[in-house]
């Protein structure tokens, strides 16, 4: 009866043990098929199945992180491409998840907030066009003032805070 118990938990554990290197090795399959395809970051997520469920795989580790720097350079470059359009949300959104993808680079976290200043310096621009539209003079040199201290290389935000202040100058002499 002993011997019956010892082979059969025996057997379980080899089964247990094989069906682990099977989804090791089918998660690593399809990620190499969506590798293929260019879809980098889905290939990515099937690595990192792949590789703890066989650490006696060594290359299933090596594609998981030479996948996720490749992911990370694609969101990055879309970013890049984003912040030159000026859409500053869309280029937070693509550095973020790039940084995501792969922590190793804090390049992407710098380049993720230095777009979230950029963003929020747009925001203030806007902000203070509407209320210089709207004859609120202190609150547009306030606005104005917050977006050239978020983005002081920006020479449309300094011109903005000039007329400002100038308007507020007159409006004060005259």
């Amino acid at each position: 009866m002993m011997k019956r118990i010892y082979s059969a938990t025996i057997a379980l554990l080899l089964l247990a043990t094989l069906s682990g290197c099977s989804a090791a090795r089918k998660n690593y399959s399809e990620g190499r098929d969506l590798e293929e395809q260019g879809k980098l970051e889905q290939a990515t997520y099937r690595y990192a199945e792949a590789a703890p469920a066989a650490p006696e795989e060594p290359d299933y580790r090596v594609k998981f992180l030479n996948t996720r720097m490749a992911a990370a350079r694609g969101r990055e470059q879309e970013g890049d491409t984003l912040l030159k359009t000026g859409n500053y949300a869309g280029a937070v959104a693509a550095y973020q998840t790039a940084a995501g993808l792969d922590p190793s680079q804090p390049r992407l976290v710098q380049k993720a907030n230095n777009a979230i200043r950029l963003r929020d310096a747009a925001a203030a621009y806007q902000e203070g066009l509407t209320l210089e539209k709207g004859n609120k003079l202190r609150d547009a040199a306030t606005a104005f003032g917050r977006a050239l201290d978020l983005a002081a290389e920006n020479p449309e935000y300094r011109s903005a805070a000039q007329r400002i202040a100038a308007l507020r100058k007159s409006t004060l002499d005259g």
